[in-house]
């Protein structure tokens, strides 16, 4: 028994996605591609792990530039300093909106610029959303109010929360998850208690077209990331 009989790590391989695997064991069940997997996990764990240490060592601010350098293999001050600057609004967002913490409010709140920048996405991203805006404006006419107020809620939140995220993909995905979590707990509390009209409902569904909104912001990003084919033959490891 040799490597050659087990080894799973040689295939064609785009950016973090595993074809087809060439080897005998990597060809079956899907191993190559859960070698890529792993490989990409491990490297990312071990990445962060460096980035921490470098951080510990030498500070916030020249760690952080060193990782700048490192990451974009040279070094621009000007575009890491904008980096660092966007790091820290981002980080600020997310303690803010997921965790309640204190913060400095000119952090949080979305710019002209990234509300200009939101306004001209949100329009494409619709027709990705099961929930649509129209639906918000149903819920709030059963509810006693108006289609356009229960409309341009929707629209709103959809539109503060590109402006919010679309810089920071990365914090965002962690704030979605939390938000998929507890937006689960709160529908399932108010169809338990038989709320499914009311200012509750209509919150919570203008939070959950949002939330749709920006997941699919999220993936176009990822999209446009991955290349159409996959890369010729290398290893997972």
């Amino acid at each position: 028994m040799t490597r050659d009989d087990l080894n799973k790590d040689l295939g064609p391989i785009g950016r973090s996605l595993g074809g087809e695997g060439v080897t005998r064991r990597g060809a079956i069940n899907g191993n190559f591609a859960r070698a890529v997997a792993a490989a990409i996990e491990d490297t990312t764990d071990k990445w962060a792990y460096f980035k921490n240490g470098l951080i510990a060592r030498f500070g916030a601010d020249a760690g952080k530039t060193m990782i700048c350098a490192m990451a974009h293999d040279t070094f621009d001050k000007a575009a890491c300093e904008q980096e660092k600057t966007q790091e820290s609004v981002c980080t600020a967002r997310e303690v803010y909106y997921f965790f309640q913490a204190e913060v400095p409010m000119d952090l949080v709140a979305p710019t002209e610029a990234e509300l200009s920048a939101a306004a001209a996405n949100l329009p494409a991203l619709r027709s990705y959303c099961r929930t649509e805006e129209s639906d918000v404006a149903r819920i709030a006419v059963v509810s006693g109010g108006k289609a356009d107020q229960g409309r341009a809620l929707a629209t709103t939140r959809a539109l503060n929360s590109l402006a919010l995220w679309s810089a920071c993909p990365v914090h965002a995905r962690r704030g979605l998850s939390l938000a998929d979590r507890d937006d689960g707990k709160t529908t399932r509390a108010g169809r338990a208690q038989g709320e499914t009209k009311g200012a509750k409902a209509v919150d919570l569904l203008a939070t959950n077209y949002a939330n749709c909104v920006l997941s699919a912001h999220l993936r176009h990003l990822e999209s446009r990331k991955s290349p159409k084919s996959p890369e010729p033959a290398g290893t997972g490891k």
